[in-house]
């Protein structure tokens, strides 16, 4: 009988849950359970939920975590995403970044072959349906039945605390663990990788995976001696996102 290897992940974010639950989906099958998963992380409260613009990949993790796509979106508050839409960045009016795009084949030559032509038409609807899609307000996925449909790539817009939830909930059905407190001491060996860690209540925890989840607090790769903070700002066309919500009434008057 193979003796199961724990793994930590720290923090109590969407992200710590979702790789808690999309690690036991493809590592544990059934009595076969070789990891033994506890997340380590307070609860956290928020008053306002956080939104998030998602990228396709996240459907694929969904799917990996046995979760029927549908009853997801109704239960993280979500809908769907064509693309990104970027405004007023150039004089032009706009350009789509399209999730889903045609490739002509292994090699494809799509934006040489954009360069030269006359560039009568944005090169994102060369490559894609999602713009002109997107401006008659027509969903990446259609209603329930409908078959003449084309199969496209999308994202989703979502509540982060709701989807922390969903996947908090399918943890906690799988008899993953959950440590409700904040991470302290972290302990490492000789040659510098975490070998335990304790929490704020003075519990100590070991592992032989530890997965630091807790974004810019960085609680693990932080705290590694050596270690520097990496300043790449000077690459970013922005410093900041702001998020707000517009009245919109073309479909919801």
């Amino acid at each position: 009988m193979i003796e199961p290897r724990r793994v930590v992940i720290v923090g109590n974010s969407a992200s710590a849950w979702i790789t808690a639950v999309c690690l036991d989906a493809v590592v544990n099958d059934g009595d076969f359970r070789p990891a033994d998963i506890t997340v380590v992380g307070r609860d956290e409260i928020r008053e306002s939920p956080g939104l998030d613009a998602t990228l396709p990949d996240l459907r694929h993790l969904v799917a990996v975590a046995g979760i029927d796509e549908a009853e997801f979106l109704k239960r993280a508050g979500g809908t769907f995403s064509h693309g990104i839409r970027f405004v007023g960045w150039r004089p032009e009016a706009c350009w789509y970044h399209a999730f889903d795009r045609h490739r002509s084949g292994p090699i494809d030559t799509s934006g040489i072959d954009w360069l030269a032509s006359d560039h009568g038409m944005p090169f994102a609807e060369t490559v894609s349906a999602q713009p002109a899609l997107c401006k008659d307000g027509i969903a990446p996925r259609p209603l329930p039945g409908v078959r003449e449909f084309p199969r496209l790539d999308y994202g989703l817009h979502l509540d982060e605390l709701r989807v922390a939830g969903v996947f908090r909930e399918l943890a906690a059905a799988r008899g993953l663990r959950h440590i409700a407190d904040d991470c302290g001491d972290v302990e490492r060996d000789d040659n510098g990788r975490v070998v335990a860690l304790s929490t704020a209540g003075g519990a100590r925890i070991e592992g032989k995976l530890f997965i630091d989840c807790t974004g810019i607090d960085a609680q693990l790769i932080g705290r590694k001696p050596g270690v520097p903070w990496v300043e790449s700002s000077y690459s970013l066309a922005g410093d900041r996102v702001a998020t707000i919500d517009i009245p919109y009434e073309r479909h919801y008057p």
